[in-house]
Formats: C-alpha cells, structure tokens, sequence
C-alpha cells in the first residue's frame, strides 16, 4: 500500500527526520485503505457515516457534484466515489 497507493518510493525527502515524519504520516493513510478495503468488501452496505464523518462524506460528495437529496451512500457506493477522485475509470476488471 505504501509503494502503489501512496507512491512513497517518489517522495524526494533530504533529511532522515523528513523521510521518518513521511512515512509516519502515510502508515497511517495506508492503514485506512487497507481497513476501507476491508469493510467495503465485508460490510458494503454499511452506511458510510460508520466510519466516515459526516462533514467528510458530504464534503466529498459536493466536489463529486451528487445531488444532495440522495440519501447516505452506502460504505461501496462511497468507496467508488473516492476511487473515482483517484483515478478509478470504474470498469469491470479495475
């Protein structure tokens, strides 16, 4: 996670003190995709304030322009519209 998801072998860091705060910061970002990863495929129909707060969540679906009165997306239709913001084209073999 930390070499594809979070490409820190790109990271030009001079001191050792700027690589240990990086990579401080980014065990935690691979962590969360990982335990996202985990309840998306466990747990898709969870609602995804569960583990998102709300200001996040409609944060993140005002920049995706979703219409705000649709109900909370669930934890996967969540997971795609961050993977979409990633990157993700959403066909069948992503």
């Amino acid at each position: 996670m930390l070499k594809t998801g979070c490409k820190i072998e790109g990271l030009q860091l001079k001191g050792a003190q700027a690589v240990l705060n990086a990579l401080t910061l980014y065990a935690v970002i691979a962590w969360r995709i990982l335990y996202l990863t985990h309840l998306g495929r466990q747990c898709p129909d969870l609602p995804c304030s569960s583990v998102f707060d709300e200001m996040e969540w409609r944060a993140t679906c005002a920049v995706v322009k979703r219409p705000s009165e649709l109900p909370e997306p669930t934890l996967s239709e969540f997971i795609k519209i961050v993977g979409k913001l990633g990157g993700l084209l959403g066909r069948k073999s992503d």
